[in-house]
């Protein structure tokens, strides 16, 4: 059975070696562009050397009141920085979640060239 050719391959942060050629394995497809999200999402803005647009400013909503005002600004301040920085996703939806302990993100969207709707579900917590 042949498999698909790959569009997009990044390199995976976990390095976990093949046990056969002790390469890293590289996240290759939707797998790469859902690792490449998150690590979109979870980076803060201006942490990131040489890229201080690069990342969200999620973290600073999380001592933020819980409302829809909130929710909105957080959902504007992805949909912004998705549609920047990866250019590989067309956004179908966001859904926030704000509780005490952070902040649930639901992100529907689709990757380029691919046919089937991904999903993502990642939190933000006070912690993390």
């Amino acid at each position: 059975m042949a498999t698909a050719p790959a569009f997009f391959k990044d390199l995976s942060l976990n390095l976990t070696p093949n046990p056969i050629t002790g390469d890293t394995a590289p996240a290759v497809n939707e797998h790469a562009v859902k690792k490449a999200l998150i690590n979109l999402i979870r980076t803060p803005l201006g942490s990131k050397p040489f890229s201080p647009e690069y990342g969200t400013r999620l973290y600073d909503f999380l001592f933020s009141p819980n409302d829809s005002e909130t929710e909105s600004e957080i959902n504007d301040e992805l949909n912004n920085c998705i549609t920047r920085f990866e250019p590989r996703v067309k956004i179908v939806s966001i859904t926030t979640n704000m509780s005490n302990d952070g902040i649930e993100i639901i992100l529907n969207y689709y990757v380029v060239n691919v046919s089937a709707q991904q999903s993502l579900t990642t939190t933000i917590t006070r912690t993390s």
